[in-house]
């Protein structure tokens, strides 16, 4: 879906876990139900992720916050220049 829905995304499905633990009785379980849900290119990496057995899977707000850095990052911009900052050439920063 769309990255500005993301958080309240995973809020509905953690009010659904709360709603009926006994259907989610495993940190694995949470993760599979959420990429079960997943869309676009969240889905395309969710599904990845689970694919090829990744830790995250295996703990519920490790792959939330993953997918929150990935898929809605809080500032945009921030992140944006954070990650200019550290791009190198010819072993030089960018900013050099």
């Amino acid at each position: 879906g769309e990255s500005k829905t993301c958080r309240a995304f995973l809020t509905q499905c953690e009010i659904h876990f709360e709603l009926q633990p006994s259907s989610f009785p495993t940190e694995r379980s949470r993760v599979d139900y959420v990429i079960s849900l997943l869309s676009g290119q969240a889905r395309v990496w969710g599904t990845g992720e689970w694919a090829r057995d990744a830790e995250i899977c295996y703990n519920y707000k490790d792959f939330a916050r993953e997918l929150i850095r990935i898929f809605d990052p809080l500032l945009p911009g921030r992140e944006a220049t954070r990650q200019l900052m550290t791009l190198n050439q010819n072993n030089r920063r960018a900013t050099d």
